[in-house]
């Protein structure tokens, strides 16, 4: 195994995007020793099982580490996104004055999910190929916080639609309803 390798998976800090391309080769590094083809037994003698057991150990350890690290990135910018938005719709509401013209209705934009999620895709699909239980919490806890985030986007974009753009047309009187059904 190269030099240093199980120190950058355990070690290296995941939160700098620059350090993804070579914690990425480290991975694959050990990913790769772990799947040598052994000829006539060798991985039967105590000195080599011993040893890929515990880099076994150490690949299991670096995906725990990616876990974690993801789940604490979603939450913090599920966090961080849902201020904004209530941000954005505070202030929004406060616009329904009769002489305020009432801007373009939009969703909120997720560029930083959108930014971290590409810059962070190579770790993403090596977990895949690697680690698929692990791979699956990623992409659970990244559907369970996104999904969260969604839907309160999608509720204050209807709640804002709702109070400040849809038409309110005032009820005709009782009388007036029952003389156009008469008619008909």
């Amino acid at each position: 195994m190269p030099d240093g390798v199980l120190e950058v998976l355990q070690s290296m800090p995941l939160d700098v995007p620059a350090s993804v391309p070579k914690i990425e080769k480290a991975a694959q590094s050990l990913y790769d020793l772990l799947n040598v083809k052994f000829e006539g037994g060798i991985q039967d003698i105590k000195a080599i099982s011993d040893r890929l057991r515990y880099y076994n150990e150490q690949h299991d350890l670096f995906a725990k580490r990616l876990v974690k690290f993801f789940k604490t990135q979603f939450a913090d910018m599920t966090s961080k996104q849902t201020s904004a938005s209530s941000a954005r719709t505070l202030a929004s509401s406060h616009l329904t004055s009769p002489n305020t013209t009432i801007g373009a209705l939009s969703l909120p934009r997720h560029d930083e999910i959108y930014t971290f999620l590409t810059t962070y895709k190579s770790l993403v699909l090596l977990c895949r190929h690697q680690s698929p239980r692990e791979h699956l919490e990623i992409c659970t806890e990244y559907q369970n916080s996104m999904g969260n985030l969604v839907s309160k986007d999608l509720s204050r974009f209807f709640e804002t639609l709702k109070a400040n753009h849809l038409l309110k047309r005032p009820n005709p009187d009782p009388s007036a309803r029952k003389k156009i059904e008469i008619d008909c």
